[in-house]
């Protein structure tokens, strides 16, 4: 009798744990599949199958909502059977990936909880050998799940939990991200995400090695042979000697363009971004990685938004990874009122998911934020920018969002559980 018991608080704590874990993982995903989507074609690259890039979302849909939807399963207890063998064939395919990437370090990180938890891909591959012990332990010991749902109602849960998953999805597609774990939130000061105290800079030793005579040697640093032509440079080894802390934004540069007089082509370009973040006035910064992807609504609201800027005398610039030919048909259409420049393709998605968004800075600090579907109105008639931000920002924590969120999920299931009992 005693060992029954334990078996059975044994069954519910793995099932707790790896489905607890199962939801976490995947709900964090969920709410930005953009970043599932960028993460993935990390990997692609890793693994040379970068032709497979346009799947990248799709992959990141059926990820996200298979995770999610196995986790609420496990928890809920239903198809314990089906649901602990997907559960073992997942960690036996994702245990030894995972492993490989320790070892091999392709990508920096596995992304497996998202932004929401940045984790060293050894502490994956840990995390997973326990998940897949609890995983084989399921499999033998299934039969002790309780499920919360009698048979004719567990085809309904699940219906639901796969309907849930596929709303949450879409939403954060179309939404920007329900939780932003990204650095570029509003409130956030730029030029002080950009630092890190020197003395927790991680520490790093360079040594040269030249060839002479047919015979490599290694050099230090701070004494190597760069001006003696009977030595030959080979390469650059560098060994990290003290572990220490990178800041949150490490990549972040605007490089404005420069048009010719006749603006028919792309003059120059040179680095603003200092000049920013010392503006007392208000910046605009609209965040467009690929200008082609702009529809027309989108434009006319640009164009208003030039417009309005102009009057009040506020800096507005278009940040973009485009092509040239995109940025010159672009310059036409929205005139001398909107600076462009060059910002890296991956800093921009990171900042806003969205094509376009739209950022307003002051001294560097992000004073307000918008992705296209909440991108205000903004005309010459409007308001200052200051009541604008007002109106349309939002003060609901993240504690919150997730409690909402999470109770869309529950209460259809609690009214299932207790309804006709």
């Amino acid at each position: 009798m005693k060992n029954k018991v334990l078996l059975k608080i044994g069954t519910e704590l793995a099932r707790i744990i790896l489905g607890g874990t199962f939801v976490f993982s995947g709900y964090v995903k969920s709410v930005d599949p953009y970043g599932t989507a960028y993460k993935i074609d990390d990997y692609l690259d890793a693994f040379h199958l970068s032709r497979l890039a346009f799947l990248d979302m799709t992959i990141s849909f059926v990820l996200c909502g298979f995770e999610l939807m196995l986790g609420i399963m496990l928890l809920l207890g239903i198809f314990s059977k089906w649901t602990t063998r997907l559960m073992l064939i997942t960690m036996c395919f994702m245990t030894p990936l995972t492993l490989y990437l320790a070892i091999a370090n392709p990508v920096s990180s596995c992304g497996c909880f998202g932004d929401a938890l940045v984790i060293t891909n050894w502490e994956t591959f840990y995390k997973n050998v326990v998940l897949l012990a609890l995983a084989i332990f399921l499999i033998f010991y299934y039969h002790s799940i309780t499920p919360l749902f009698k048979p004719k109602k567990q085809v309904i849960a699940l219906g639901w939990t796969v309907l849930y998953g596929v709303l949450f999805l879409f939403y954060n597609l179309y939404a920007d991200p329900l939780l932003d774990f990204r650095p570029y939130k509003q409130g956030g000061n730029l030029p002080a995400l950009m630092t890190v105290d020197p003395d927790k800079q991680p520490v790093t030793e360079l040594t040269f090695i030249y060839e002479k005579d047919g015979k490599q040697q290694r050099f230090p640093e701070d004494n190597y042979p760069w001006q003696d032509s009977t030595w030959t440079f080979v390469k650059v080894d560098s060994k990290i000697i003290k572990e220490g802390e990178l800041p949150p934004i490490t990549d972040f540069a605007i490089d404005e363009i420069v048009f010719n007089t006749a603006d028919s082509d792309i003059e120059d370009q040179y680095d603003i971004t200092e000049d920013i973040f010392q503006d007392e006035k208000y910046t605009f910064l609209v965040i467009a990685p690929f200008l082609s992807e702009i529809n027309e609504t989108v434009h006319k609201k640009l164009q208003t938004l030039t417009a309005y800027t102009k009057h009040y005398g506020y800096h507005l610039i278009l940040l973009t990874a485009s092509d040239k030919q995109e940025i010159l048909n672009a310059h036409q259409l929205y005139g001398d009122g909107m600076q462009f420049a060059y910002t890296d393709e991956k800093v921009l998605k990171t900042i806003v998911r969205n094509n376009p968004g739209l950022l307003v800075l002051k001294k560097g600090t992000i004073v307000a934020k918008w992705n296209q579907m909440t991108f205000p109105e903004f005309s010459t008639a409007a308001q200052s920018i200051s009541q604008i931000v007002a109106q349309h920002s939002t003060s609901i924590g993240n504690a919150t969002k997730v409690f909402f969120s999470l109770l869309v999920l529950v209460v259809p299931l609690a009214l299932l559980r207790w309804i006709g009992k």
